[in-house]
């Protein structure tokens, strides 16, 4: 079963560096608590645009804020082939 993680209004935080720790901890200093950020990888957060660009303003190890964006943690894996498989079949053509 899918679970959608972030909404189409929150942002996506990357941050690049040579300790992810350091970045995963910053973020989450950075980031409103009230808005409830959740980190997915020690090197990505999602949180609200606001956040997002709080971090961005403020922290040296951000590569990437990806803003509108959606995330979906899953549990199916073969369902999501299937999903992307179909979705190729229908709108790529092979010349």
């Amino acid at each position: 079963m899918s679970i959608i993680s972030a909404k189409i209004n929150d942002a996506i935080v990357i941050a690049s560096g040579w300790q992810p720790k350091i970045s995963k901890i910053e973020n989450s200093t950075l980031v409103a608590q009230e808005t409830r950020p959740k980190t997915i990888h020690e090197r990505v957060t999602i949180c609200c645009l606001d956040s997002a660009i709080n971090i961005s303003n403020k922290s040296s190890l951000i590569s990437e804020l990806l803003h509108p964006a959606n995330h979906i943690d899953y549990s199916d894996l073969n369902h999501h082939v299937k999903t992307v498989l179909s979705w190729c079949e229908e709108n790529l053509v092979n010349q």
